[in-house]
């Protein structure tokens, strides 16, 4: 960007009706969100991302006709690419849901979707058979995403395909007939030749059965969406005007958790993750923005418009909303797809121009945006510099490493903690109070800067216990648990806390509300990781059975043994963890 806006000596124009003018105050307020946002490293990264798709759309309105269709060949070639990349490794690698080089199947099938759409309606006012070639991909790829949300706003979207088939409305139903069908038979095939492909005879080629996936219909995909928007607009009501900042809303879930199994770090549905990181305001902005989008569409419409047209449009319209169920919004890959077709669609008007930029601010914007990506990508980056140090012993180099990084960039809360790490380290060897308040200091800088993080809270707790300051260490823990979700390694702590200042009640409650997650928390965790849960589980029913114990609840203790039993009976590895007779 910056080098076209160089080589580029004319003025930029922006016209007042063009969905660039309305992205612009969208991402002015995404920009001053940074001020209150609860968590400024995630806001900086997701304004790039805003500003980068905003100039996307600049760099396709200023192509001429022909430069619009060579990036039309480039981005249906590389779709192509990458659709048959998953395809195949579907066929030779595994039957599951494909996402060839995206790293989830959902995001995928919107990208496929919105490809499939545009190439179709391309290929039904050129008669390109490439185009339709490629449409046949995009759909059997998209059918083997398994992406539920895509192939709804696929079916949403597909009528718009024949808004302009007003005279010949039967060979367009025709063509797309064919294709859908093909489509459909091609796929049907891959998934009955996969077992003999792969030589295993046990992968289920019930076609239906693995796209419908009716088993997690509505166990998962239905009820999580459902409580994640729940807790979105939980969050929505304490900050209602403003919101939390753009990116933050895996940070306010935990103020709208709803004490269950289900936490995202999206919403799967971006109108209410708007309403939740950005305030009324916000949406407000963000659908003044569609709404001009679609008015743009309208205006094309209405006149002579290119081949294009109507496969963007019903792309754009798939996209749309598909967000209302997903997070596609979120993948750069689609995203910058979705305003890589609005732009094809608009031109540079100089005559009803609203903004004008001279090419001097122009270069100084650019220039600016291109130190910041700089400045964010070696500071996010520079710490595995010290983390090298570290593993070497030399704890004085990493801290000038964290140190110098912090004071540059002084908006990551883990960059604080693990300089505040290097303090805490040096105080407990040589038990120096003022290394353990500059420790206390940079903890404190953590959880400013990320306040629902449960995580840091816990920690800067456990630093306040260790002076002695118990006021301080309990507000610390007791957040460390409220922003927990279900890793209830933070109810244990504050449960412990709570013993040693003679809180016998408090302790067991704790570690009684811990118990009604601890199954969630197991559930959550990848395979590899599933011993921590267990562990945590083991942890909370086995401080629950000494305190009970000690207070002589006997026939509770019995029960809490039991608990502890079932799991050193299901779970091979607490063998080396527990002694069970102990409990017996």
């Amino acid at each position: 960007m910056v080098y076209y806006i160089f080589r580029y000596k004319e003025k930029i124009y922006i016209e007042k009706k063009s969905p660039l003018y309305f992205y612009l105050f969208f991402i002015a307020f995404a920009a001053l969100s940074f001020f209150w946002s609860v968590y400024k490293l995630r806001t900086i990264i997701e304004l790039f991302q805003l500003v980068f798709y905003g100039l996307v759309l600049y760099l396709t309105i200023n192509l001429s006709k022909e430069e619009k269709i060579k990036t039309i060949k480039i981005a249906t070639l590389f779709g192509t690419l990458i659709a048959l990349l998953g395809i195949l490794e579907y066929v030779f690698v595994k039957p599951q849901r494909i996402v060839s080089t995206f790293f989830n199947p959902n995001p995928f099938g919107t990208y496929l979707v919105m490809l499939f759409l545009f190439t179709l309606g391309y290929f039904l006012k050129n008669t390109d058979k490439r185009f339709a070639f490629s449409s046949v991909v995009f759909l059997i790829a998209s059918l083997l995403s398994g992406s539920r949300g895509a192939l709804i706003a696929l079916f949403v979207a597909l009528p718009f395909i024949f808004l302009d088939s007003k005279k010949s409305i039967k060979e367009d139903i025709s063509r797309t007939l064919f294709i859908l069908i093909t489509s459909f038979i091609i796929t049907r095939g891959l998934v009955y030749i996969t077992p003999i492909v792969q030589d295993n005879l046990n992968i289920n080629i019930d076609f239906l059965d693995n796209l419908i996936r009716k088993d997690s219909l509505i166990g998962t995909s239905f009820i999580g969406r459902i409580e994640f928007w729940k807790s979105g607009l939980r969050a929505f009501t304490e900050r209602p005007i403003l919101g939390f900042g753009l990116g933050t809303f895996f940070s306010a879930y935990y103020v709208g958790y709803g004490n269950n199994q289900w936490y995202s770090r999206f919403a799967h549905n971006h109108y209410i993750q708007t309403l939740t990181e950005l305030g009324i305001i916000g949406l407000i902005l963000f659908l003044l923005f569609i709404i001009s989008v679609f008015y743009s569409l309208y205006v094309n419409y209405k006149k002579e418009h290119e081949s294009f047209f109507i496969g963007s449009a019903a792309a754009i319209i798939a996209f749309f909303s598909h967000i209302f169920i997903e997070f596609s919004w979120n993948f750069p890959a689609v995203t910058m797809t979705l305003f890589w077709l609005i732009g094809l669609n608009l031109s540079s008007d100089k005559s009803k121009a609203n903004i004008t930029i001279k090419p001097t601010v122009s270069k100084i914007i650019s220039s600016i945006l291109l130190i910041l990506v700089l400045v964010h990508t070696v500071c996010t980056n520079a710490y595995n510099i010290g983390f090298k140090f570290e593993d070497r012993g030399d704890d004085l180099k990493a801290l000038k490493v964290y140190h110098a990084i912090n004071t540059i960039y002084p908006v990551n809360p883990n960059g604080m903690l693990f300089e505040s790490n290097i303090y805490v380290k040096d105080y407990n060897e040589s038990l120096d109070l003022a290394k353990l308040d500059k420790g206390i200091e940079l903890a404190k800088k953590a959880t400013d800067l990320a306040p629902f993080d449960g995580k840091l809270h816990t920690h800067l707790a456990q630093l306040y216990y260790s002076k002695g300051d118990y006021d301080n260490a309990r507000r610390e823990y007791e957040l460390g648990k409220e922003y927990a979700a279900y890793v209830i390694s933070r109810h244990i702590e504050l449960a412990r806390f709570y013993i040693a200042q003679g809180e016998t009640d408090n302790a067991i409650n704790t570690l009684i509300e811990a118990t009604k997650l601890e199954k969630y928390q197991i559930m959550a965790l990848p395979e590899p990781d599933k011993h921590i849960g267990v562990r945590d589980a083991v942890n909370t029913h086995i401080l629950l059975y000494d305190t009970y114990i000690k207070f002589g609840k006997e026939d509770l203790a019995k029960k809490e043994a039991e608990i502890i039993i079932d799991y050193y009976n299901e779970y091979e590895y607490l063998k080396d963890y527990i002694n069970i007779e102990a409990f017996k």
